[in-house]
């Protein structure tokens, strides 16, 4: 899901780093705490990955163009820069991996 921001001055103003995440929140259903996917210095477009595991339980999905609810971003980005220039092995699962890029 790619998420761009309505308020032109929070969109120039919106800023994360690799490790952060979003709450996100369909309005009248709630809300989830979603990894950001996308590059840092390209955060126009907000890029989360999102996977149902259970149809049966699952609110009714966003449809292009539908209002999604963003707190954010939240995180300890700050670790992520310790590793810079080092040799890492990231070992993840389910999708809760962030971006490449540090």
């Amino acid at each position: 899901m790619r998420l761009q921001l309505d308020d032109s001055v929070h969109r120039h103003d919106y800023r994360f780093a690799s490790g952060q995440f979003n709450m996100l929140g369909l309005f009248g259903v709630g809300e989830v705490a979603i990894s950001i996917v996308s590059d840092p210095a390209e955060p126009e477009l907000i890029g989360h990955t999102i996977r149902s595991a259970r149809r049966d339980q699952r609110p009714r999905a966003a449809e292009p163009g539908d209002s999604v609810g963003v707190r954010g971003h939240s995180g300890a980005a700050g670790r992520w820069r310790r590793i810079v220039g080092r040799n890492v092995l990231v070992v993840t699962g389910g999708l809760g991996c962030t971006p490449s890029s540090a």
